[in-house]
């Protein structure tokens, strides 16, 4: 299974510090805003297109026979999930691949990928988090978004089989509002967990 993303410590998410025009409060906002598009994004792909109304989608019920039974998750599976969570980045509304982007934006992995910050350890922190800024501006003004949106693509990914993974012995059992509901609270506690770490 994918490897599952890590958002970075409060103090080290975006802030004043990287010379952006974005608070502390409006990038929590941000990051909020992304967890409740990834609950979506969860409805979609369980209900979209399925064959009646409340009938989880095949697919997603063979993920979870899958990783119930202990068995391997088949590579035609992946790449109808890739395929599909594909077409829903692109028709989701800009505003809302913005907020999807924060997430990544304030992650140990898109941190881990900063070249210039990992070959240096002469930056102070303020220096690192200029730096973080500037490359935020050049992925997202420069070069178009591409990487940033392979990131997005792949945590979206790793999210559904994680969510499937850990309700895979019961999800063909639950009635369609029962598994909304808990697609709400997965995308609810990862607010509330955000949220007490800032007061930490």
């Amino acid at each position: 299974m994918m490897k599952k993303l890590i958002l970075v410590h409060p103090s080290e998410m975006l802030n004043e510090d990287n010379r952006l025009t974005v608070t502390s409060d409006i990038n929590h906002a941000m990051i909020e805003y992304g967890f409740m598009i990834k609950a979506n994004y969860l409805k979609w792909l369980f209900y979209e297109n399925s064959k009646s109304p409340g009938h989880i989608n095949d697919f997603i019920l063979s993920i979870a026979y899958n990783y119930s039974s202990g068995q391997m998750i088949p590579v035609e599976l992946y790449d109808k999930i890739s395929q599909k969570t594909s077409q829903y980045l692109y028709n989701l509304p800009t505003r809302r691949r913005v907020a999807l982007s924060f997430i990544i934006l304030n992650s140990e992995e898109y941190q881990d990928s900063l070249y210039e910050i990992n070959n240096n350890s002469n930056y102070s922190e303020l220096e690192k988090k200029r730096i973080t800024g500037r490359e935020i501006e050049r992925e997202i003004y420069v070069t178009g978004s591409y990487e940033l949106e392979k990131m997005i693509h792949k945590y979206l990914i790793s999210e559904l089989f994680s969510f499937v993974k850990e309700y895979s012995r019961t999800i063909k059992n639950l009635s369609n509002d029962k598994v909304l509901k808990i697609i709400e609270v997965y995308s609810n506690s990862c607010i509330a967990k955000l949220s007490c770490e800032m007061v930490d």
